[in-house]
This record gives C-alpha cells, structure tokens and sequence, in this order.
C-alpha cells in the first residue's frame, strides 16, 4: 500500500521551506526548483508574479514540523517545553585588581 503524499513545507528550507516542500511532493531534487523557479522568475514582467506566488503559498502550504530538526541540547517534555541538559556557563573576563 502506497504512503499518501501531503504537501507540507520542508524542514530542507532556504526561507520558509515552499520550494523544499513542493520538491519532495514531487520527489525532485530541491535544487532544481530553485533553480526553475528563480529563472522563471527573472523574465522581465516575471518577478512580481514570482514573489506573490511564493508568498501565497507560504501561506497556503502548512509547515511540516513533524520533520522539523531540533536543536542540540534540548529535548522536548510531555509538556511541549524542552529542558536542556549538560549546560554550563564559562566566564572569560580578565580579572584586573
């Protein structure tokens, strides 16, 4: 039985993840449609039309925080916060009496 595909935007992410999260929807190398977008997008008369559409589907597409990375140090608790742990705290001031 095949997975569904749910279009999300990417933890792989350059601003918000649009062009990651419609890369792996299609199981293409994101880098292509950075590239694809981006010289479509500097035509002449192209540019505006290429920001709003980004814009509008950074607001339409959901993040995909299940597969968002975390980073170092913290893990979450039943509670939603994170703790850290093996945290400390050096001072590296001169000490001039």
């Amino acid at each position: 039985m095949q997975r569904k595909r749910k279009l999300t935007r990417s933890p792989n992410r350059i601003i918000v993840g649009v062009l990651g999260g419609l890369a792996d929807y299609f199981g293409i190398d994101a880098t292509l449609v950075r590239i694809l977008f981006a010289g479509l997008s500097i035509f002449p008369g192209h540019l505006i039309a290429g920001v709003l559409v980004y814009l509008v589907l950074m607001v339409v597409i959901p993040d995909d925080a299940t597969n968002r990375p975390r980073s170092s140090g913290a893990k979450p608790t039943e509670g939603g916060r994170k703790t850290l742990h093996d945290v400390t705290e050096e001072d590296h001031r001169e000490d001039n009496h």
